[in-house]
């Protein structure tokens, strides 16, 4: 069973759990294909960081930066599950590597590793060919 959100046939936004095909919010159920899936959470802005390990600095042929290469994308840049990730206009491919962001469901500082779970509100993936020429 996970965590879900969704968008009824009311269009109203609810957070249920999801178990198989089968929804549960507010003590009522929702058959999976009669909502829409959503992001887990909307974010006001997404943080990033870039050429935060070795062999990614190696791949792009530069050294480790003394600090974070910090970035930033636009909220709407999140997908849902099952979502298209449409390609730039002038684009006609993306780049072979995905990242994968893992969206922190509340505020956490000093987390046992065992109990990380217990934050994490999802997970996304993103393709990475908008950031290459701009990080180059």
């Amino acid at each position: 069973m996970g965590r879900i959100r969704f968008r009824d046939l009311a269009g109203s936004v609810r957070d249920g759990k999801l178990d198989g095909d089968q929804i549960t919010a507010a003590g009522r159920q929702y058959d999976r294909d009669s909502v829409d899936i959503l992001p887990p959470v909307e974010p006001s802005k997404i943080v990033c960081v870039g050429r935060n390990y070795a062999k990614h600095a190696a791949e792009r042929d530069s050294d480790v930066p003394d600090r974070p290469l910090l970035f930033l994308k636009p909220p709407n840049a999140v997908a849902a599950h099952g979502d298209e990730i449409p390609l730039p206009a002038g684009k006609d491919r993306v780049d072979h590597e995905a990242e994968l962001a893992v969206v922190i469901g509340s505020q956490a500082r000093n987390v046992d590793a065992a109990d990380a779970d217990e934050y994490i509100a999802g997970y996304r993936k993103t393709r990475r060919e908008p950031t290459a020429s701009a990080v180059g």
